[in-house]
């Protein structure tokens, strides 16, 4: 989306007519590129399941929990749970996978045309043919290959940040010397597509934040306009902002508290930097880009222009010090894309007068890189994972489950049996709380309440969907991911997997408290049943009381309101890890 300041005419006679035709054929090489292998390597992930799971509750009538019985919002992505609600209903009787990985590639693809579209606005005034620059960077990468399905949020991701470059450049005026005479809030579905970004994701306020930013610049100055502009974009956020409080009693995800969201870990971010960047030379056409940049001043010209252009960029690079702070993810690559793709996005599209321009060599740097990496670079952690727990998901769960791509629930033979099981036992009335369903050597518990079966399990994606949604019916979450109450609990960073994401695995002493019947416990083991007694003990009382009787009580406007008013004192409650210790600071001595 950069333009280079010097302008040249359109050559004449038959090279200016077919300039048109040209930038059309070059634009859409990646878009078909990203179509083409974001189809063939489409695929449901575990967690991917997890928002699936979701899904048949909401249509079972459970609402938006992971299990029947207990609010926690384990869903990431708001907006894409409710694209995945909404492609179920549609489908009929497929299957979520199915809808949901096709709904991934749609809108990644929609994120491609979406910049490349803003670029060619922004780009107007300079002639010659447009070639593409970043978004063939983008799509040479095969992480976005695997990403643009997977049934997690980041195809949602692409083609909201591709919206918002879109929507500000078509506000620009035609002359790049003028100022735009619109107020911020028109035309009206620009601020509120801006302000969905929190819905896309929550750390994506930041990219919400900076489109707001550029709206506002590109817009005539009137403090009136700007007030309506941030009304029109924070209502639904902050409507949903409610709805979360009242039922979930917290201001962000379970997951954003499980994964300690706040916290840093720049060491292992570093490494997860690295391992997308190095392993795809990504340095070559950035640096090419870079040096086009310096040596051909192809910002683009205008106030309004530059400003839309910054934004993403700017945005993109503070998003990837996020993550790299907060130590990246387990999944290879997939945290880091949405910033790639919006730093990219600037230089979507390059306009080449001439073979001997900066823009030219950047294109052909780009291109001969491409021509490497398509075919050639790819992640080999020599195993499932790497030293610091990384992994090639789809590559990882294709080797499991003997099927390249796992897509339905019947592609997954790896982890269905346990669900599965939860499913036909609680069917047949036999109740129990398997702690670990996949050792045969390890105790199996009668359940706290008659009549609910429960099993623990570190995988709680395709185990949870094949599980049902029968209330009842419980998956609990070892790594505390789908769990409100450990997800709470302090374990430190070594309380888990070695694995970034993965380090809140409380004690089991805390799920036996929950759902096993302690005076079997005791008979087997008087000093874990004594733990766990503490634990349960802890449960009821002080804000730990507060917090289980927020999730689990029949939700009545008394009950919503009261979790609205406790919100931010749950969200950051943290519980001592040792039980004892916990019931003495809840409870008293």
């Amino acid at each position: 989306m950069v333009t280079q300041t010097a302008t040249a005419p359109e050559p004449a006679g038959t090279a200016g007519s077919l300039a048109p035709r040209l930038s059309l054929v070059a634009l859409g090489v990646p878009i078909v590129l990203i179509a083409i292998a974001g189809a063939h390597r489409r695929w449901m992930s575990d967690d991917g399941y997890i928002n699936a799971r979701v899904v048949e509750q909401i249509l079972a009538g459970n609402g938006p929990v992971y299990n029947a019985g207990e609010r926690v919002e384990v869903t990431t992505s708001t907006l894409w749970l409710w694209l995945m609600v909404a492609g179920r209903a549609l489908t009929g009787g497929l299957e979520v996978g199915i809808s949901a990985v096709w709904l991934g590639v749609a809108l990644t693809v929609a994120g491609f045309v979406l910049v490349t579209l803003a670029g060619l606005r922004l780009t107007r005034p300079v002639g010659g043919i447009a070639l593409p620059a970043g978004t063939l960077v983008l799509a040479a990468l095969p992480p976005m290959w695997d990403f643009a399905s997977s049934g997690l949020e980041t195809g949602l991701g692409f083609c909201w940040i591709g919206a918002c470059c879109w929507l500000l450049a078509r506000r620009l005026p035609t002359d790049p010397a003028t100022v735009s005479d619109l107020p911020a809030w028109r035309p009206l579905g620009v601020p509120v597509v801006i302000g969905l970004g929190p819905l896309v994701r929550p750390d994506f306020a930041l990219f919400s934040l900076a489109f707001a930013i550029a709206l506002v610049l590109t817009s005539r100055r009137n403090v009136r306009g700007v007030l309506a502009a941030a009304v029109a974009a924070l209502a639904l956020p902050l409507v949903y902002e409610v709805f979360r409080a009242g039922y979930f009693a917290a201001l962000v995800p379970n997951t954003a508290i499980a994964k300690d969201a706040s916290g840093s870990d720049w060491s292992a971010g570093f490494h997860y930097l690295s391992d997308l960047y190095a392993t795809y030379w990504l340095p070559v056409p950035l640096l090419a880009l870079a040096a086009a940049l310096l040596a051909g001043r192809l910002l683009p010209r205008g106030r309004g222009a530059r400003a839309v252009a910054a934004a993403p960029f700017l945005a993109g690079a503070l998003h990837t010090l996020y993550v790299v702070r907060v130590g990246g993810d387990f999944m290879h690559g997939r945290m880091l894309l949405p910033g790639l793709f919006a730093m990219l996005a600037p230089l979507a599209v390059l306009r080449v007068a001439s073979l001997r321009t900066p823009a030219a060599a950047a294109v052909a740097v780009i291109t001969g890189w491409a021509l490497v990496a398509v075919p050639a670079l790819r992640v080999d952690y020599g195993g499932a994972f790497d030293r610091q727990g990384l992994a090639d998901e789809r590559s990882f769960w294709s080797m499991i489950n003997g099927v390249p791509g796992p897509v339905t629930s019947a592609d997954w033979t790896y982890a269905g049996l346990p669900g599965a099981a939860v499913r036909r036992d609680h069917a047949a009335g036999i109740s129990y709380y398997k702690p670990d369903p996949t050792d045969p050597d390890a105790p199996t518990w009668p359940a706290a309440r008659p009549g609910d079966t429960v099993i623990a399990h570190a995988a709680i994606g395709i185990i949870g969907y094949e599980a049902g949604t029968a209330p009842g019916a419980l998956v609990v979450d070892r790594l505390s991911l789908a769990d409100p109450i450990t997800a709470r609990v302090d374990v430190g960073r070594e309380g888990g997997m070695a694995r970034p994401g993965h380090t809140q695995e409380a004690p089991e002493v805390w799920r036996l408290a929950r759902y096993a019947d302690l005076d079997t416990v005791a008979v087997a083991d008087p000093g874990l049943a004594a733990a766990a007694a503490e634990a349960s003990a802890a449960l009821g009382c002080g804000e730990l009381g507060e917090l289980s009787d927020a999730v689990t009580e029949s939700l009545t406007w008394p009950r919503f309101w009261r979790n609205v008013a406790l919100a931010p004192a749950l969200t950051t409650l943290s519980i001592p890890g040792d039980p004892a210790t916990a019931r003495a600071a809840f409870c008293g001595p």
